[in-house]
């Protein structure tokens, strides 16, 4: 059985992925589809992140409000799934830093 990550863990992968988000070019298309929506990527982190073998990524996001947006993006860019959560622990299974990260963005500064 996996161990379970303690807060202090899930905190520094909230804050690994928030610096990534903001300078990895791997991230570029993620960076794109939230500036097309409107959203600058310093005021969101991301409660996980999940990249394919096939370059697909998924994962979801937190802004300053503690809005959840559950995301997938194709290798070429393209967004297949962008839908708003309302329940954000109803994705702590999926993506264990999720209640950290809605902490983080509602309570820091980003």
């Amino acid at each position: 059985m996996p161990k379970t990550p303690t807060e202090e863990e899930l905190r520094m992968e909230v804050e690994e992925l928030a610096e990534a988000l903001r300078t990895d070019q791997g991230l570029a298309d993620l960076r794109a589809a939230l500036t097309t929506r409107h959203l600058r990527p310093e005021d969101v982190v991301l409660g996980g992140l999940v990249e394919s073998e096939a370059e697909t990524m998924w994962g979801v996001f937190v802004n300053r409000a503690g809005e959840c947006t559950v995301f997938k993006i194709l290798r070429d860019g393209q967004v297949v799934r962008w839908d708003r959560v309302e329940d954000p622990s109803s994705l702590a299974s999926q993506y264990p830093a999720i209640n950290v990260a809605v902490s983080i963005a509602t309570t820091q500064k980003l």
